[in-house]
C-alpha cells in the first residue's frame, strides 16, 4: 500500500531533492534562522530518498549540497522576519550585500547603505564612495568616504540590509550636518 502514494523520481531529480533538503536543513540550524519545519524532518526526508537512490548519486548530491547552500545564502534566504527595527541583519545577506557592492564599486563607485549603527542601536542610510569590500579574519567589511560625516569609515557588511548603486546623474542635494563652519544646515550637491 506506501507504494499506491509513491511518486516516483528520476535518480537526477531524486539526486537534487537530497541535496536541496540537506542545504535547506543546514541553512535552518544557522544562528537566528527561525522556521516552522524542523531540520531533522527535512534530514528524515533527505535519508528516505537518498535510501533510493544509487551509493555514487548519494556521493553527487553531497558534493552539490554545499554549492547549494552558498547559493541559497547569496539569494538571501531567510526564514523569518529580519526587518525587526532595532536587530541586526542575519549574516546570510553577505553575498547578496557584496554583489550589490561590487556592481556599484563598477558603475558610480558610490553605493548608498542602509546601516545599523549597534552603538546607538538604530538604522542610518550612508552614501560611500568605495574604497574596497573585503573579509578580515571571517568578517567582511565595506571601506570607504562616508558623505554624511565626510570621512574615511568601515562599515561591516553583517550591518547592511540595503544596498542602492548612486547613478551618475543623481545630483539630488542633501542637508550637510557638518558643512566645516559649524553652520548645520547648509545644503550642498552631491556632484562635488
Amino acid at each position: 500500500m506506501d507504494d499506491y502514494y509513491r511518486v516516483p523520481l528520476s535518480t537526477a531529480e531524486a539526486t537534487v531533492t537530497v541535496a536541496v533538503l540537506r542545504a535547506v536543513c543546514a541553512l535552518l540550524q544557522e544562528p537566528g534562522v527561525s522556521s516552522d519545519i524542523a531540520p531533522e524532518t527535512l534530514e528524515s526526508a533527505a535519508a528516505r530518498i537518498e535510501a533510493e537512490i544509487p551509493d555514487f548519486l548519494a556521493v553527487s548530491a553531497e558534493k552539490l549540497r554545499p554549492l547549494l547552500t552558498e547559493a541559497l545564502a547569496q539569494a538571501n534566504f531567510v526564514a523569518g522576519d529580519s526587518d525587526t527595527e532595532g536587530t541586526s541583519p542575519l549574516p546570510l545577506r553577505i553575498g547578496r550585500t557584496r554583489r550589490l557592492l561590487g556592481q556599484a564599486e563598477r558603475s558610480t563607485g558610490i553605493a548608498e547603505i542602509e546601516y545599523f549603527v549597534t552603538s546607538r542601536n538604530e538604522w542610518t542610510t550612508r552614501r560611500v564612495q568605495i574604497s574596497d569590500v573585503y573579509e578580515n579574519e571571517g568578517g567582511w567589511y565595506l571601506e570607504g568616504e562616508c558623505m554624511l560625516r565626510r570621512d574615511h569609515r568601515m562599515f561591516k557588511l553583517e550591518h547592511i540590509r540595503a544596498v542602492r548603486i548612486v547613478q551618475d546623474d543623481d545630483g539630488e542635494e542633501e542637508l550637510d550636518p557638518f558643512d566645516g563652519e559649524g553652520n548645520a544646515g547648509r545644503r550642498h550637491s552631491t556632484q562635488e
